[in-house]
């Protein structure tokens, strides 16, 4: 069982050379989400390991508990083995672990109705976060894990200081992450210094203008830069949360931001010579928020997993080879726009296509870029996909090695934390580790002989793809060859691989294309080999 071998690993090597904080907080997950293995499957292979430990033993009560109520063989054992697993975290220095571990105590505290408990749980949150908040050493995420079940639990401490000391925390927080750029973060955090000023009866203004105030800036940022796709769902987000807030010298001014960076994007591309209507821009945005609604369904009637499965099943994300031949006769408007979206991050010119890539492919390619990436960044702005969510999904392909579970987590990790010079050249290559182990795993060879040495190495990237060709779908591999390898399409591997990448180009936009692309492949692989 990994989430033993890693505890063990934790054990004998420290914190710094373990992924246990990310197996068990994916196991959790699994409990209190009802996907996954069920409570019993996951209690039989902890007692299977015959390790008796508090960091698991919460488990098997937590297991009991969530599986029949069973309070003196459920409950109180977890409550007691998570007090006992935090005290351990904090005596060894273990910081990675322990928000997993309280916003689960948390949590298993107002399920009992522990009220006193529950508050004093609370303050050492607190108490945590205020005292990480000076080291600046605590991932986002965690952050966001920890207030997020504070705020669930919100009228346990209602109308005491901890209301001051939670909002004070928040809106520092919030107003750093501004200053940084950081501003979806900046207004995630606001948002819920707005609810609980809302639960407490306080005048709501300060976060509503700070809201407002961090889509402009953020807009104005990508003016600035050109990142004009990006800057129209900006606006578009922006007119959605704040509309009620704003007067109509503001709504116009983000409407025409919206429509002038989806044109202005259009016109970065060089093989799009049609100018889309005001009309068809709004149509394509009314699909794509279509789209993000029944995402946000499927998460609530299901979870987060089940939808970002379903988001990725769609062929839309992967551009089609024998259409692209149709499109370089027809015009591509034709056979693209009405299922893709002109929102884009960064975007640049491509080659001339080649024998193998018709001319219309590379504008095919970027549009399906373009709505990856406006994909995420509703969802995200939303809160419908987290840090947590992209590392269970990972965690479940068990045929991954650890080094490579561990290299994805820092990928998502620097993702989140808005490093993304480090994430695309992290993410690149992972993306190919995928790739040859998914390859390794259904009996491919990922090695290959050198002609004039004799001796064995890895094959290179286009080898590999060679290797799978015939059985993973034809349209993918295309994609991945124009994408990563191909002289005559966006070469992105080798780019980076040799140094030729402008820095410019390391950015959020590339960052979510890999990401997309490494996730993506897990589903190529099981429709071709499941």
């Amino acid at each position: 069982m990994r989430l033993a071998e890693e505890l063990q690993s934790l054990l004998e090597n420290g914190s710094e050379n373990s992924r246990f904080d990310i197996e068990l907080s994916s196991s959790i997950r699994e409990l209190n989400n009802d996907w996954g293995r069920s409570p019993k499957q996951l209690r039989e292979e902890i007692q299977e390991c015959d390790f008796e430990h508090p960091l698991i033993e919460f488990l098997v009560g937590l297991s009991r508990w969530i599986e029949n109520d069973d309070y003196p063989n459920g409950a109180k054992l977890a409550k007691k083995n998570l007090r006992d697993a935090i005290d351990l975290a904090i005596s060894e220095g273990w910081d990675s672990l322990l928000p997993t571990l309280m916003v689960e105590r948390i949590a298993l505290l107002s399920d009992l109705n522990h009220t006193e408990e529950l508050k004093a749980e609370i303050y050492f949150g607190l108490l945590f976060l205020n005292e990480k908040k000076k080291e600046n050493s605590l991932p986002v995420g965690h952050s966001f894990d920890i207030l997020e079940e504070i705020e669930q639990n919100i009228e346990t401490i209602s109308g005491t200081t901890a209301i001051d000391i939670l909002s004070q925390y928040i809106e520092k927080q919030a107003e750093k992450a501004g200053e940084a750029g950081n501003y979806q973060t900046c207004r995630k955090l606001w948002r819920i210094n707005l609810r609980i000023r809302d639960d407490e009866g306080i005048d709501k203004g300060i976060p509503r203008t700070a809201i407002i105030k961090s889509y402009a800036d953020e807009i104005i940022e990508l003016k600035s830069t050109n990142k004009n796709s990006l800057r129209a769902n900006c606006a578009k987000e922006a007119i959605v949360e704040c509309d009620a807030w704003i007067g109509e010298e503001q709504r116009v001014t983000w409407e025409h931001d919206f429509i002038d960076g989806n044109k202005k994007s259009i016109e970065q591309m060089g093989e799009i010579v049609h100018e889309p209507s005001e009309e068809e821009i709004e149509e394509l945005d009314q699909e794509l928020e279509d789209f993000i609604e029944s995402f946000r369904k499927h998460r609530k009637r299901r979870h987060a997993i089940f939808a970002l499965k379903w988001l990725l099943n769609h062929d839309m994300f992967v551009p089609d080879i024998e259409q692209a031949q149709k499109i370089a006769e027809d015009g591509i408007m034709n056979h693209v726009q009405r299922r893709t979206i002109t929102e884009a991050g960064e975007s640049y010119s491509q080659e001339d296509g080649t024998t193998e890539f018709p001319p219309s492919y590379g504008a095919m390619i970027q549009f399906v870029q373009n709505i990856r990436q406006a994909i995420y960044y509703r969802l995200q702005n939303r809160g419908l996909i987290s840090q947590g969510d992209l590392f269970v999904l990972i965690n479940e392909r068990k045929v991954l090695s650890t080094d490579t579970h561990a290299y994805l987590t820092d990928f998502v990790i620097h993702l989140f934390e808005h490093n993304h010079s480090a994430a695309v050249h992290l993410g690149m290559t992972q993306l190919e580790a995928v790739i040859r182990e998914l390859a390794a795993e259904n009996g491919k060879s990922i090695l290959s002989r050198d002609g004039e040495t004799g001796g064995l190495g890895r094959r290179s990237f286009g080898s590999l793809l060679y290797q799978i060709e015939g059985e993973v779908d034809e349209s993918w591999i295309a994609y991945l060859r124009y994408r990563y390898v191909d002289l005559g399409g966006q070469n992105v591997r080798n780019k980076i691989a040799h140094g030729y990448l402008p820095y410019r180009h390391a950015a959020w936009g590339m960052s979510i294309i890999i990401l997309f692309d490494i996730l993506q492949n897990f589903i190529e692989f099981e429709r071709a080999y499941d």
